[in-house]
């Protein structure tokens, strides 16, 4: 829709416009703003499609369809339109709706239709409301009709009239519940911003109460002085205080006298007589929807000047501001702007990185950065090309490289030395600086008692003459410079097929050939051991390249933790010798641990029924013994308060979910705790349900009274039954959830006459499980439908006593006998098979949507590389997986298959790992 500026020609004596009402039985989310007030709406004419501008002087009529959706408790208000006339002048009307005592009412969300007269218009409409606003018109659509109320063109609209929202905090104004005395506001300062799209930014401000004799009414407040009276600077916000007297339970805050604009209430405080601030609504925060960089790519070469990337966040009124990183800042260096809005990037070093604003968590941005080396060229000469040939063993070079230059002579010339403006070349070679460099070979004929030198090149290392000599006369003693290769060293070097002691001879009266033989270099392995076990390796010293291992040995109480070749960590117990001596450095750390432990008062009798093993995996999930075997010391506490430290709200909670004859018995706060390595975490669901028994207090045990427990979590009540045992007098539940708890009892009844109908009795029986099995209760009645999870590699048996009544898969049901049942799970073929092919790794399979399907679990002790099949069943044939490194993560891909006509799929798998599977 095409809207229209609201027109500039609104006279004094026009009607009053925008009131906003602070309601408090009204609220939004907490990210809303706080309040926003738009008065009036201009249409332009252009919006009715197919409507000619021939035809505007046949307009006699418009109808708008409103509908006044207040959350003030009056519903009635004027209508009033402003057209643009033949004559140029404009001007409001009043348009009533309804007849009689009616007049002006309009029923809150009931649609109704408007006529509004309209005489020679030319180009827009507008509509305003006035009286008793303080709510929200829709305009539903508008209808304009000829003079015989034939339909001329519609549109819908869809836009709202004096909308307004309603931000709730700590402070909430709501019946000023947190006031001891609301009559002690005086004074309420509205924080306002006028944003009107008319040229008048002027408006007297009112203000509306309630006040302790149950009477309201407006009273004006002016803002500025002199000439400056009414005047709100257009984008700027001001205080307004307006004074209020015995307010119990609301305020209205509106503007009349030139309106028609948009006026937001950035902030409200209540203040007493003193000044002093009672009560305050928080600045409104305005979520940044969308984020854009000017650029997505920025190309660097090194020494290049920074560049700027500029952010623009949607809305422009955003509160949230833009935050710039960058993943590696040894590539580029970044510096923002005082506004945030703009990052110069700086090249460093070679490589890529990526700069990312964001302007919150579900906005961002991102701009690839590369860096590439800049290389400059390279141009070899010689001062006569009948002389003698030269070049250099690169075109170009960046700068700090090392350039090495070969100058070879024609027979009967020699080479006498490098000239360069740009470098000095020392024994055929120069370091190259930032800039292009030409190096030319200066030859001359040689004498007629001078000798050749050549040089024999080969693969392991360089031999240079000094000074580039390659001629020279008997007696002259020539300096040789060698260059092994990494790895190596000179061996010998020989002169005329004749082995010279070191790297210097005397210029015999011939020719000469040289060349160098080398070998490899023996380099030293040093081991340090930190406290808590052995380590050795398999050699004292190596070659480069060659492969040495590691022998680590942890003592009793202690794990390895990491092997360090100079300084680096390294995977396994091996690495590739470098061309240097290195240290090699193994330490050890003390073994994991766990424990489980409650804390409760004197006289409670509580404790975990569940091995510690079931409730470290329920509490710490399925990873909880690769926890402990990389030494995390893990820690569960329940902690246990009593009834005097339980909220009133729980209390009532638990009051609202007894049945009928139910009494309460006991109440506890059940908070659980999980610590990894000192860093606690409370617990309020646990990924499985943890099975604890809670003592019956003596003063509620009773014969023929049957006791269940109430759990309160979530602001939510519900019976979750339990297994009560007689001769202990203490009742067992099984929860993922921890808050409160209620012990509940109710009595047998017994009916009149003497001989009465026997009362149907409700009685659970207890469902006890192994870890490796989650039944959907703790404890049931007969005839319920049960429903077991089971974990991948398991079959689940239920036992009746010694009876097996049911045996499930990853999945199933059985119905709840009239006796205790015990779920135990064994391994089956598939968990036999991953122990047999897995290499201690975990490969958890989820489908397209990251929805958890199973685990194959890992076999301790196996390294090195196996296979292992995920096996998902008949139903999964034909689908894809592909295998990711790491757990829940899709960064690197291994391997990708399609899943058999039996849902099975082999991987090869690196030991000691975690992968992820993902089924599509």
């Amino acid at each position: 829709m095409k809207l229209k500026k609201i027109l500039a020609s609104l006279t004094a004596a026009a009607m009053a416009v925008t009131t906003v009402a602070v309601v408090p039985t009204v609220s939004a989310a907490d990210d809303e703003p706080v309040f926003a007030s738009v008065s009036t709406w201009s249409g332009d004419l252009s919006l009715f499609e197919g409507l000619s501008s021939d035809r505007y002087s046949d307009i006699a009529n418009a109808v708008f369809n409103v509908t006044y959706t207040s959350c003030n408790e009056w519903a009635n208000g004027k209508i009033h339109t402003n057209s643009n006339g033949t004559n140029g002048s404009d001007g409001w009307s009043e348009a009533t709706y309804g007849t009689g005592a009616q007049s002006n009412v309009l029923a809150q969300g009931v649609a109704a239709d408007i006529d509004v007269p309209v005489v020679g218009v030319t180009d827009w409409l507008q509509l305003g409301i006035d009286e008793y606003g303080g709510g929200i018109l829709k305009i539903n659509s508008i209808t304009l009709e000829d003079t015989s109320g034939t339909e001329i063109a519609s549109t819908d609209v869809g836009f709202v009239i004096n909308e307004m929202s309603y931000s709730g905090s700590d402070a909430d104004f709501s019946n000023w519940n947190s006031l001891e005395d609301p009559s002690a506001i005086k004074t309420v300062r509205f924080n306002v911003l006028y944003t009107s799209c008319s040229q008048y930014s002027n408006g007297k401000f009112n203000t509306n109460s309630n006040g302790t004799n149950g009477s309201d009414g407006w009273s004006e407040v002016t803002y500025g002085t002199g000439s400056q009276t009414h005047i709100l600077a257009q984008g700027v916000a001001v205080d307004i205080d307006v004074p209020v007297v015995g307010v119990t339970d609301w305020i209205q805050f509106g503007f009349t006298e030139y309106g028609g604009g948009n006026v937001t209430i950035n902030s409200i405080k209540l203040l007493d007589a003193s000044g002093n601030v009672l009560l305050e609504l928080p600045n409104p925060e305005v979520p940044a929807t969308s984020i854009t960089l000017d650029t997505e790519e920025l190309a660097f070469k090194l020494g290049d000047e920074a560049e700027t990337v500029t952010a623009t966040v949607e809305p422009a009124n955003t509160t949230d501001t833009v935050e710039w990183s960058i993943d590696d800042d040894t590539v580029a260096s970044i510096e923002v702007s005082a506004d945030g809005l703009t990052c110069t990037v700086t090249p460093l070093a070679v490589g890529e990185t990526t700069l990312t604003a964001t302007a919150n968590e579900d906005v961002s941005a991102a701009c690839t950065i590369t860096v590439e080396e800049n290389n400059y060229p390279v141009t070899v000469a010689v001062n006569n090309e009948a002389y003698g040939t030269a070049s250099a063993d690169k075109t170009e070079a960046a700068e700090g490289e090392t350039v090495k230059l070969k100058a070879t002579p024609n027979t009967g010339y020699k080479f006498v030395e490098w000239k360069s403006d740009e470098v000095t070349v020392a024994n055929n070679a120069f370091t190259m600086p930032a800039e292009a460099v030409t190096v030319t070979a200066i030859f001359a004929e040689k004498e007629a008692d001078e000798f050749d030198i050549v040089v024999t090149e080969n693969d392991y290392g360089s031999v240079v003459v000094e000074g580039g000599l390659t001629a020279a006369k008997a007696g002259d003693e020539i300096n040789l410079i060698v260059t092994p290769n990494e790895g190596l060293e000179l061996e010998s070097i020989y002169v005329n097929g004749e082995a010279i002691e070191g790297t210097s001879f005397v210029m015999p009266a011939e020719d000469v050939t040289i060349y160098a033989t080398f070998m490899a270099s023996t380099y030293n392995i040093v081991v340090e051991v930190s406290e808590g076990g052995t380590a050795s390796v398999d050699k004292t010293t190596a070659i480069m390249g060659e492969i040495v291992t590691i022998t680590a040995v942890p003592g009793d109480g202690y794990i390895l933790d990491s092997i360090k070749v100079n300084g680096k960590a390294i995977e396994g117990t091996s690495f590739t010798m470098p061309a240097s001596d290195v240290t090699v450095s193994v330490s050890f750390k003390e073994e994991g641990s766990a424990e489980i432990n409650v804390d409760a008062p004197d006289g409670i009798e509580i404790g975990f029924t569940d091995d510690i093993e079931d409730v470290l995996e329920a509490i710490f999930g399925e990873e909880y013994e690769e926890l402990i075997e990389q030494g995390y010391q893990l820690d569960v506490i329940m902690t246990v308060k009593g009834e005097d430290e339980v909220s009133d709200d729980d209390k009532a909670l638990i009051n609202a979910a007894l049945s009928d004859g139910q009494s309460v018995g006991l109440i506890l706060d059940i908070t659980l705790v999980k610590t990894i390595n000192g860093v606690s975490e409370v617990v309020t669901e646990a990924n499985s349900p943890v099975s604890f028994t809670i003592g019956v207090p003596d003063s509620i045990i009773a014969d023929g009274r049957y006791y269940s427990v109430i759990r309160v979590h979530n602001d939510g009540a519900q019976n979750i039954g339990g297994t009560f045992d007689s001769e202990t007098n203490s009742i067992t539940v099984s929860s993922a959830l921890f808050s409160t708890y209620a012990i509940v009892y109710e009595d047998e009844e017994i009916e009149e006459p003497v001989d009465p109908e026997p009362v149907p009795v409700v009685k659970y029986y207890s469902i006890t499980t192994d870890r490796h099995a989650v039944a959907s209760a703790s404890s049931a009645m007969a005839g319920t439908i049960i429903s077991v999870n089971v974990d991948f590699g398991y079959d689940a048996y239920v036992y009746c006593g010694s009876n097996v009544i049911a045996k499930l898969g990853s999945k199933g049901t059985f119905v709840m006998p009239a006796a205790n049942v015990k779920i135990v799970c064994h391994e089956n073929g598939y968990f036999m098979m991953a122990r047999k092919a897995a290499p201690n790794s975990y490969i958890f399979v989820y489908d397209a949507d990251m929805n958890y399907i199973k685990t194959n679990g890992s076999v301790k002790g196996i390294v090195g590389e196996g296979k292992v099949t995920v096996k998902l069943g008949e139903e999964y044939a034909g689908k894809t997986v592909t295998l990711y490194k790491g757990r829940k993560s899709t960064k690197v891909k291994i391997a990708e298959m399609v899943l058999d006509e039996n849902g099975n799929a082999t991987f090869t798998v690196e030991g000691g790992k975690n992968y992820t599977a993902v089924v599509e």
